[in-house]
């Protein structure tokens, strides 16, 4: 959210009205430079489209929300819950397309007179580095990651309620794990390498989304589609829709921390008259390169 220009001074947190007793609450990141991007392995074990690391200034600051998006604050605004992972009020949103997504802020931004958009890339990991040059923003001891994510080790498998999770220093909750969040740049596998070092808000042209996919199969029938995934975080869930009707199987890939491994495969019907097969991550890793290849062999 960008903070209203008519301000004289600008508070660390503000809150949202959204209508019917939910709210929405926004923390105040001030500008500053810090280094984007990641790295791979040096053993070559997971490959990091991240690259190279940079320097980036963030010139205006901005609002962030305190938390992630909860199903009821998404409800208030859309009048709809797609999520597919646990169904609680104060648990976050999941499964929201990237229209959706956009329309959640203009709908927002109707109803409380604020800017409300989605961060960049570089807005949002500058926010959840919180001024730290480590790992992650509480060091680089992985032992310590539970206290601040629901990931593969402790949430069981599912979503949990915001919050629940110690801040980073800036005093965001769940930057890692439980769900992941959106942004607003288009994705580009070379951009890193020329982007703008001031602001920069992603290329004007890529893929409409970097974990969207489609593949032509021959003919109608049964498929097993399976894919050999890694991944330096999480685990993920992959979408995929057999036909322009909106049929979906869900299928849910392994977790792996730097290993090549195959998932279970699916079995996906393709109607005749069609032969193309459309499927995307709803959970990609926070880093890494997660996805290498998939493979769709007709089930004899």
């Amino acid at each position: 959210m960008t903070p209203p220009s008519d301000r004289e001074k600008t508070p660390p947190e503000v809150t949202l009205d959204l209508g019917d007793g939910v709210t929405l609450e926004m923390v105040y990141i001030k500008p500053g430079t810090f280094v984007m991007g990641g790295e791979s392995t040096t053993d070559g074990r997971f490959e990091c489209v991240e690259v190279p690391k940079h320097e980036v200034q963030i010139t205006k600051g901005f609002y962030l929300g305190k938390y992630e998006v909860t199903q009821a604050q998404y409800e208030a605004m859309m009048g709809s819950n797609p999520s597919r992972s646990t169904k609680a009020p104060d648990c976050p949103v999941d499964n929201v397309a990237e229209a959706d997504a956009v329309k959640f802020c203009e709908k927002a931004a109707e109803k409380t007179g604020f800017e409300v958009r989605l961060p960049t890339e570089a807005e949002w990991e500058y926010a959840s580095r919180a001024g730290r040059d480590t790992k992650w923003f509480f060091g680089d001891d992985p032992a310590r990651f539970g206290d601040y994510a629901w990931f593969k080790d402790n949430s069981g498998g599912k979503s949990h309620p915001v919050g629940q999770k110690k801040p980073n220093p800036w005093g965001l909750y769940d930057i890692y794990g439980n769900v992941c969040e959106r942004i607003s740049d288009k994705y580009a596998r070379n951009y890193y390498a020329i982007s703008p070092k001031v602001d920069p808000t992603g290329p004007s042209q890529g893929t409409k989304s970097r974990f969207e996919y489609e593949i032509t199969v021959p003919r109608s029938g049964d498929y097993a589609l399976t894919a050999q995934v890694v991944t330096a975080n999480y685990g993920q869930r992959l979408n995929v829709s057999a036909n322009d009707s909106g049929s979906e199987t869900t299928m849910t890939m392994p977790f792996t921390v730097g290993k090549w491994r195959e998932s279970e495969p699916v079995t996906i019907t393709l109607r005749e008259g069609e032969n193309t097969l459309r499927f995307s991550r709803n959970q990609p890793p926070q880093y890494g390169l997660a996805i290498k290849s998939f493979t769709l062999k007709p089930v004899r």
